[in-house]
């Protein structure tokens, strides 16, 4: 975070959150689609959401016959993986960088924890497993996830995903500083 003096003479304060940067004169509801779309991005990252094209109604009934047993699939593999952890520690994460936005109302971090519903997300992201992956490639995930390397994998995932985050927040802030002293030029 760093304050300018901005062309019109008024100091401003610019935020950088991973890789998105913005001011402190834009209005609220411009700070409300940032945080949004840092949700949905990071929503993306691990699960994302599907369309499904219909065919005609007996290709789509076996079709969704077959999705619903790579769906139940899906869902060990994310139980497997310990994406809920990730998608907590990322809900953490989320619930700091709230923290330091005083524009946000009073509330709204703590009432954002109590509205996030588990559930509602990973019923959105299992289609797109789905969709993207075959059932013989999941099978083979969930099981290559059983064995002792899998699980070594899985078990350094969360210290990955901490370091990874920093990196890439600590690379949006310097790039954001690069681009306005380009700017400036």
């Amino acid at each position: 975070m760093w304050r300018e003096l901005n062309p019109f003479g008024w100091h401003t304060t610019v935020r950088v959150l991973p890789s998105i940067a913005f001011t402190d004169t834009e209005p609220n509801h411009t700070v409300m689609k940032i945080l949004a779309s840092l949700l949905a991005v990071s929503a993306t990252l691990l699960l994302g959401a599907a369309v499904l094209v219909p065919q005609d109604k007996e290709q789509d009934a076996a079709k969704a016959k077959a999705d619903a047993a790579k769906a139940v699939k899906v869902r060990t593999l994310l139980t497997l993986t310990g994406a809920d952890k990730m998608g907590k520690q990322m809900l953490k994460q989320m619930m700091a960088q709230f923290a330091k936005m005083p524009q946000l109302p009073e509330g709204f971090a703590d009432k954002f924890v109590e509205l996030a519903k588990k559930e509602d997300l990973v019923s959105m992201i299992v289609p797109v497993y789905v969709k993207h992956l075959e059932e013989k490639d999941i099978d083979a995930t969930i099981e290559y996830f059983g064995t002792p390397s899998g699980k070594r994998w899985l078990a350094a995932q969360p210290k990955i995903l901490q370091e990874s985050t920093t990196i890439g927040q600590k690379w949006g802030q310097q790039l954001a500083m690069k681009v306005m002293r380009e700017l400036r030029k």
